[in-house]
């Protein structure tokens, strides 16, 4: 079984994850895992993080907002992830994923949407 770590930012990230991901992935033989870093995410408090964790499975991906991005110095999603890439240096491992738009707003939205449906 293929271990996946993903490093959320937050309890709705992490909720997420056990809900939707885990189901889905442990029916392709792949376990997840997730780490919360409950908010105040930065890049000189993930890095490091993600270094302790990524030799204790076989695959990690992050879940973080642009938004609560701190200290991002107006880089863009795509900016933010290459430094990330850069800074963990482990291209077969580490899979850096940053939400564009605020996970929470996207997730409200789509129930409002469901429920006008029915």
């Amino acid at each position: 079984m293929i271990r996946l770590y993903v490093s959320v930012e937050g309890t709705t990230e992490r909720r997420f994850c056990s809900k939707v991901l885990t189901p889905y992935f442990i029916m392709r033989n792949v376990s997840t895992t997730t780490v919360n870093m409950r908010g105040n995410i930065s890049l000189e408090r993930v890095c490091p993080e993600i270094r302790k964790i990524i030799h204790e499975c076989d695959i990690v991906t992050t879940f973080y907002d642009l938004y609560g991005f701190k200290r991002r110095n107006n880089r863009s999603k795509e900016e933010l992830e290459n430094i990330l890439k850069d800074e963990i240096n482990e291209p077969y491992k580490f899979i850096p994923y940053i939400q564009q738009y605020e996970f929470e707003a996207c997730e409200h939205k789509t129930i409002k949407i469901m429920l006008v449906k029915v």
